[in-house]
């Protein structure tokens, strides 16, 4: 079954092809929130996307370098997603 995109996410999904879904889904929740505190982050992937391990996918975008960790949050890299 082809996944569901919003307008234009498509493009978006394009430029991260190396990603699984589930990646893609947390990527771009971190895309839309730079820096969310860890706790709230786990939440909100569970609730809003119904991800039963959100840690792990974290942390495979960690490695990936899509995402750091900070004191007590994460962040959206600014080595791939540079900000003014």
């Amino acid at each position: 079954m082809k996944p569901e995109y919003k307008r234009g996410e498509s493009e978006k999904r394009k430029r991260f092809f190396d990603l699984t879904d589930d990646e893609f889904k947390v990527l771009n929740y971190f895309m839309n929130n730079i820096s969310v505190g860890e706790i709230l982050a786990v939440r909100e992937l569970e609730s809003l996307f119904g991800l039963k391990d959100p840690k792990r996918i974290i942390e495979s975008l960690i490695e990936k370098g899509y995402i750091e960790r900070g004191n007590g949050c994460y962040n959206l890299s600014k080595a791939k997603f540079p900000r003014d």
